[in-house]
């Protein structure tokens, strides 16, 4: 996991450091906390990406394989008792860069999908973390050059 002074916190699951990768933004813009998941399949293998839970005014990026299949994200907001609800869920057989904001109230949450910014908007100074699993030193900053 990566963060910057933008409240982006970026995630990154790929295969090798070579892999092109696809991604998602999820930004909440709702007075609720949220969190989304991404599952996809790279050849046999399943993955499950989670955001951790982010608060209003935050964004979560999670990067993923371009060769992914099978995909299934979802959003979800939390009542004060911590207890989730969909808000909206969006399936494809292809891999897709996705950005969506989230909004309404907890009552009433909404999802709508908006552009991207481009990925080279993240500062490129983004140290790279163990948690990054592209497992080598220097891959998840390449991404973002």
């Amino acid at each position: 996991m990566i963060t910057n002074d933008n409240n982006i916190i970026v995630s990154c699951s790929l295969q090798s450091s070579n892999s092109p990768a696809k991604y998602i933004t999820v930004t909440n813009k709702s007075n609720y906390t949220a969190s989304f998941t991404l599952s996809y399949k790279v050849g046999k293998r399943l993955y499950n990406d989670r955001s951790p839970k982010f608060v209003s005014g935050k964004s979560y990026m999670i990067l993923y394989d371009a060769n992914a299949s099978s995909l299934t994200l979802s959003a979800y907001c939390y009542d004060a008792s911590d207890h989730s609800k969909l808000i909206c869920q969006k399936t494809s057989s292809k891999p897709f860069t996705k950005c969506l904001s989230l909004g309404g109230t907890l009552i009433k949450p909404n999802c709508s999908e908006i552009s991207c910014s481009p990925i080279n908007s993240i500062p490129p100074e983004l140290p790279p973390q163990t948690p990054c699993y592209c497992y080598c030193c220097c891959c998840c900053p390449k991404m973002f050059n």
